[in-house]
């Protein structure tokens, strides 16, 4: 049962004397206001208004509580809108003097030891409670801080003592309800006679492993010196395809698992050095499990750390109806969510999934199919000379820190990405973000920029008014046939989402025809006519727009050519509400 502690202050105070009880209405301007109460503040208790209109206010709340009623007796509703809660009176007659229902829910999570003992001075059974007033499913403890075990390195929690429940990394998210109870799993250090090492400067370095156990689990500590290294080719064809790295480790140095048979690879955040060429020749090497062991700092870094906030929206709204938009940041910004969520009520869930247009789609679209289903809809709006989004590439860059930044919130997102899939970056692409990092961040932080603003609403889409146009735009936009050439492994994404039932629409991103270099503005037809051709020519998939109705000016833009004005951004998205419906239409005859 939700614990909440409901405030009532005051029951609803009506001006109008008694004698005046008809249905008659006031007239002429009238006062309403919202009393102070504890847990709440409104940034204005008090509006004017005419009567008959309706009353807005914005109310702040304390950490762990959300305003869920008032005593107004007529109709109202209450949203989020830029960290405030928005309510709003409907049809106030009036004046009245209401006030609100704050309720807190602070699910609780109980870690369990499991064979471990207490690191500090709390015992073998710990409890959290945690404030989802900002996001609905909590990191959990990273767990070395609360538990330690002599031969044992901590590889996570799951929700049976023996590991046959769900399994959630150290730090990473989970959906609680009221309560959960968590138990520390480990794995036993691997018999430190069988690994060849050297000390330096009180540090073990490990150059050798002659064991054949498969699973493989690194000691922290080997001649009573912690291990920190493991040097080129010291665990050359090692036959594990489980392995485990400890917390103590700080670097690995090139080919140091040459030609090993290793699939799955733990290890921790803190690590100072890793990259793709430590594992060159390990050919099944398909999956990370990354523990945190460092704060985050993804909200102090940059915007699309709020990526992991976007995929709990989509994690915590599966089996409903939803219409899933997936692209660029032109979609991030040019998706208006409340505007679509007006236009199909209470029939669709609305989740904006876009995110920066630099940082790999793959990656993305791999974790997002995940928790997509047969009652979804997934509208990918590419933008059209996006080698990423497009996926001519499988190459993750040094662009990806973006990425990561967001990943590190939730770990266990990674675990859900094979890592064969693509041509090189992944290892390395973390290790440049890992090198970025600094300390200070915080899993309750929220993202705002330098102005205040959020990048992020209860749809996943930019919540903020854009209606002034920077001085100068970045970025071009080319429109060249060589981009849409080869689209086989776009398609074969498809296809695997597809497999789960939901079906597919593909529209367009904006395109600013003033960033068209001018030997190429002449190319929009045929760049329309090749959409049609390649993304028709795919089973299962329809494209639903024409490119025509996507083309803007400069001045129609906010800072890059990819992020609309919201004025051109309300017309973008009308004009993806009358297409998918359209679309709707046709199916259903």
């Amino acid at each position: 049962m939700k614990r909440k502690a409901v405030i009532w202050l005051l029951v609803v105070a009506v001006f109008f004397l008694a004698a005046c009880q008809s249905e008659d209405h006031a007239s002429g301007t009238i006062r309403a206001f919202v009393m102070e109460g504890e847990h709440y503040r409104a940034e204005s208790g008090a509006v004017s208004l005419e009567s008959g209109d309706s009353a807005l206010f914005y109310i702040q709340t304390d950490p762990g509580y959300e305003i869920t009623g008032t005593t107004y007796t007529g109709e109202y509703t209450i949203s989020s809108y830029q960290g405030f809660t928005k309510l709003e009176l409907l049809n106030v007659y009036y004046p009245i003097r209401v006030h609100l229902i704050a309720s807190n829910y602070s699910p609780m999570i109980t870690y369990m030891a499991n064979g471990g003992e207490p690191a500090g001075k709390e015992g073998k059974e710990v409890t959290r409670n945690y404030d989802v007033h900002d996001r609905p499913r909590p990191n959990v403890s990273i767990g070395t801080d609360l538990f330690v075990r002599d031969g044992y390195t901590m590889t996570g929690w799951n929700t049976e003592a023996d590991g046959s429940g769900m399994s959630v990394g150290l730090g990473s998210r989970v959906t609680v309800g009221d309560s959960l109870t968590l138990y520390a799993q480990w794995a036993r250090w691997t018999e430190g006679s069988l690994f060849s090492y050297i000390t330096q400067d009180g540090y073990a370095v490990i150059t050798g492993y002659a064991g054949q156990e498969e699973t493989l689990v690194i000691p922290e500590m080997l001649g009573g010196c912690p291990v920190t290294r493991i040097t080129s080719y010291a665990l050359k064809g090692c036959n594990a395809s489980y392995v485990v790295l400890p917390k103590t480790l700080v670097k690995i140095e090139e080919n140091a698992f040459y030609g090993a048979l290793l699939r799955e690879l733990s290890f921790f955040d803190n690590i100072e050095y890793i990259t793709d060429t430590c594992f060159t020749g390990c050919e099944n090497f398909s999956t990370l499990h990354i523990s945190a062991i460092e704060d985050p700092y993804g909200f102090s870094f940059r915007r699309e750390s709020v990526l992991a906030d976007k995929l709990d929206l989509l994690i915590t709204t599966m089996g409903e109806d939803r219409l899933v938009f997936y692209g660029g940041c032109s979609v991030w910004y040019n998706l208006i969510g409340s505007d679509v969520k007006k236009a199909f009520g209470d029939s669709y869930t609305v989740v904006n999934m876009g995110l920066n247009g630099v940082s790999s789609s793959l990656f993305q679209m791999e974790i997002i199919k995940n928790f997509l289903t047969d009652r979804d809809i997934f509208i990918h709006t590419p933008e059209i000379s996006s080698d990423q989004q497009l996926l001519n590439t499988t190459k993750m860059t040094m662009n990806d820190d973006k990425l990561w930044c967001a990943l590190e919130y939730n770990y266990d997102l990674v675990s859900l990405v094979d890592i064969r899939l693509f041509e090189s970056g992944v290892l390395e692409s973390l290790r440049l973000y890992l090198d970025k990092k600094k300390p200070g961040g915080s899993y309750t932080d929220i993202y705002h920029d330098s102005k205040g603003y959020e990048y992020f609403d209860d749809t996943g889409s930019i919540p903020y008014y854009r209606d002034k146009a920077e001085e100068s735009l970045v970025d071009t936009i080319l429109l060249e046939d060589h981009y849409l050439e080869d689209l086989s492994r776009l398609e074969a994404e498809y296809q695997s989402i597809l497999e789960k039932g939901t079906r597919i629409y593909v529209s367009y991103a904006c395109i600013d025809i003033d960033s068209v270099p001018d030997e190429e503005r002449g190319n929009v037809t045929r760049m329309g006519r090749r959409y049609e051709e390649v993304f028709s020519g795919m089973n299962g998939v329809t494209l639903i727009s024409d490119i025509y109705d996507f083309l803007y000016h400069d001045g129609d833009f906010y800072d890059t050519v990819y992020h609309l004005l919201t004025i051109p951004a309300q017309h973008c998205t009308e004009v993806w509400i009358r297409d998918i419906k359209a679309q709707m239409e046709v199916e259903e005859r």
